[in-house]
């Protein structure tokens, strides 16, 4: 059997020992490098879903001279940080009180310019999470001294397992304030002393919204959550010849007045959706909307009040 060169035995050795030596560094820095990764979790992007559309099955809208149950529609797409387009519509189909001679209905389009645009770390409280909800074995703004002590506490039961939000009170969110600008075609009963009027206006409307988005992962919220809250307020104006009024009934005199003439008009409302909230299906969710105002034209002025209650959807447009 030949003898093995003892210098080669030495490099191989030399050689073995850089190896174990390099190993043994490696494995070093990915034991530290793993708590740091797990640490850097991804967090949810605001701008993903661009696509929001809004089925109402149910509205209700109420005015002097009518109330009416309805559906409504609405989609908004959004044109990168700079501009938003809506569109949407609805009809009171079923009158419940007043004068039922007039099917109501109205159609918007519109554009949002964004004069702010951006994404900041801000409190989940009144957004995402209900302003001044009570923590658990705890007493919070807002809540009565005998939550001081569990309920469960007092029964002699095991704690409930609800979710300390503690460490979710804060996350990244969108704010947006733009500038609104749109076309209304609106039809409703109007009145003035004992005349009621068909009113069928064509309308510029010029406003200003302000709305917060989110879409944020379990561990920036403690649950997944997906939505947006708008606030606005819009004039509406409108000319002389865009709009039409008759009397209800007509009057045998076809020259006769159908009350005093209104070429503004506003509105104010609050709109929004919470999605995410199937686990299966997180693009689907509940939306709302809320408005009051006035409409111009001729007839009176009378205010209406709009509620509406449906189903959201909120489609990612992001770059995959």
């Amino acid at each position: 059997m030949a003898a093995v060169d003892p210098k080669l035995l030495r490099r191989l050795r030399a050689r073995a020992d850089v190896l174990l030596v390099l190993l043994l560094t490696l494995g070093s820095l990915a034991a530290l490098a793993t708590p740091a990764a797990a640490q850097d979790k991804a967090s949810g992007n605001p701008y993903a879903h661009g696509l929001r559309l809004l089925l109402f099955p149910a509205t209700f809208s109420t005015g002097i001279s009518q109330s009416s149950f309805g559906s409504a529609l609405r989609a908004e797409l959004d044109l990168g940080r700079f501009a938003m387009l809506q569109a949407g519509g609805g009809v009171g189909w079923a009158p419940v009180a007043g004068d039922d001679s007039v099917i109501p209905y109205n159609l918007r389009l519109g554009v949002s310019i964004a004069l702010f645009d951006r994404v900041s770390v801000e409190s989940l409280e009144g957004t995402v999470h209900a302003t001044d909800a009570a923590s658990v074995g705890g007493q919070r703004r807002g809540t009565d001294s005998d939550l001081e002590v569990p309920i469960s506490q007092k029964l002699g039961g095991p704690p409930p397992p609800v979710r300390e939000r503690g460490e979710y009170e804060r996350a990244s969110v969108r704010n947006v304030h733009a500038l609104r600008l749109g076309y209304d075609h609106q039809r409703s009963l109007q009145r003035t002393a004992d005349i009621h009027a068909d009113n069928r206006v064509h309308a510029l409307s010029l406003g200003y919204g302000w709305a917060t988005h989110w879409n944020l992962l379990p561990h920036e919220a403690g649950e997944r959550a997906l939505g947006y809250r708008r606030f606005y307020i819009d004039a509406l104006a409108t000319l002389p010849g865009t709009y039409t009024a008759s009397n209800i009934p007509a009057p045998a005199d076809p020259l006769d007045d159908v009350g005093d003439e209104f070429l503004v008009g506003v509105r104010l409302g609050m709109e929004g959706a919470f999605a995410a909230l199937l686990r299966s299906a997180e693009a689907i969710g509940f939306g709302y909307s809320l408005e009051v105002g006035a409409l111009p034209g001729r007839g009176g002025a009378e205010g209406y009040l709009l509620i509406g209650l449906g189903l959201a959807l909120e489609v990612d447009t992001s770059a995959r």
